[in-house]
């Protein structure tokens, strides 16, 4: 069984989040123009070193990652990346921020 899975904006509203988190792996400029209103940790993906983020985030390979980007294909990258390291339980969150925004996820 593969440890990334695919999500939808609307999916993610059922999902508890409370041992979860929530990646935006898009550029400053993006997340400073758009971004979700709801507790998230912003780390473009050329930044990102999975095993790193975890650990200062406090949380376990078996924590829920939910990576956003604009569309999608970024956070496929970061999935691959956290998948890489070990991380099971990783989500790419399909349409990014334009189906976060579309779907009813309250953005800034």
């Amino acid at each position: 069984m593969s440890a990334i899975k695919a999500i939808s904006a609307e999916e993610l509203k059922q999902h508890d989040l409370q041992d979860g988190i929530i990646v935006d792996v898009r550029s400053g400029m993006e997340h400073d123009e758009q971004r979700l209103t709801c507790p998230h940790v912003h780390v473009p993906l050329d930044w990102l070193n999975p095993s790193q983020f975890m650990q200062e985030q406090g949380k376990s390979t078996e924590s829920a990652v939910y990576i956003l980007c604009r569309s999608g294909g970024r956070a496929a990258k970061a999935a691959e990346k956290f998948a890489d390291a070990g991380y099971n339980n990783v989500y790419v969150i399909t349409g990014g921020i334009l189906a976060c925004a579309a779907g009813g996820h309250a953005t800034e």
